[in-house]
């Protein structure tokens, strides 16, 4: 298991940061695993809670889904047989840390990964007065059931030039069509009819071009739009 102090801050969008993350009365650490099965057939986490003022915390499952942007969804999970929490809610009475434990049981005869999240947010009951901003936190729990070694395979499809409010666009579908994450670092060359370079550029996802990272992260059997700006062809076709 790979815990990893990284930030996924799920409000109306995500926020990275490195190290611990903190947002209202509430910090959460760490708020990324990764579990690999290696012939187990559970595995235990926990999660830190920091509260800086009296509160009560509730947690829930969530099973996550990669749309064509390349960012999550996330959907609440009607089963809980893979993520078992010891507990659904803490009560702070004062400022403190209290950890919450969980459970991994890996399903039988089943080779792929699986992405779920553990989402805490602070319990306010039924409030409904004012206006307020409530802040839930998104630990993601990225499970591989298999214990075979398997290498990465994707394919592009869809390739062309699009045009969008006058300006050009090369874009493209990729799918991994394997049980592991690929990690996509795509360059696109442009070439004339003798075969010399026109136009070189970098093909992001759309979460990518948001986070202004150049890497993409294509989760197993998903598929994600991945497009770059042509400056220097203007006149697609010669």
């Amino acid at each position: 298991m790979k815990s990893i102090i990284f930030g996924t801050l799920y409000l109306i969008s995500f926020f990275c940061a490195f190290g611990d993350v903190r947002a209202a009365d509430l910090g959460v650490q760490p708020l990324y695993f990764e579990f690999e099965k290696r012939g187990a057939s559970k595995e235990k986490f926990e999660v830190t809670i920091s509260a800086y003022n009296p509160t009560k915390v509730r947690f829930s499952v969530f099973k996550a889904t990669q749309d064509i942007t390349g960012k999550l969804n996330f959907i609440e999970a009607a089963e809980q047989d893979v993520v078992e929490l010891k507990e659904n809610s803490l009560t702070f009475l004062r400022e403190g840390t209290k950890t919450i434990e969980g459970i991994i049981k890996y399903p039988k005869r089943v080779n792929k990964t699986i992405v779920y999240a553990l989402m805490v947010e602070e319990d306010k009951g039924d409030a409904s007065t004012g206006i307020g901003i409530m802040v839930r936190y998104a630990v993601v729990l990225k499970i591989n059931t298999s214990n075979k070694r398997v290498f990465e395979k994707g394919k592009i499809s869809k390739i062309g030039i699009k045009k969008i409010k006058k300006h050009l666009i090369l874009e493209g579908l990729f799918e991994n069509t394997t049980i592991k994450d690929y990690r996509i670092d795509s360059i696109a060359y442009i070439k004339d009819e003798a075969g010399r370079t026109v136009e070189r550029l970098r093909l992001r996802s759309g979460s990518s071009w948001q986070k202004r990272v150049d890497e993409s992260i294509v989760f197993p059997n998903s598929r994600i739009r991945i497009f770059g700006p042509l400056r220097k062809v203007t006149d697609p076709g010669k």
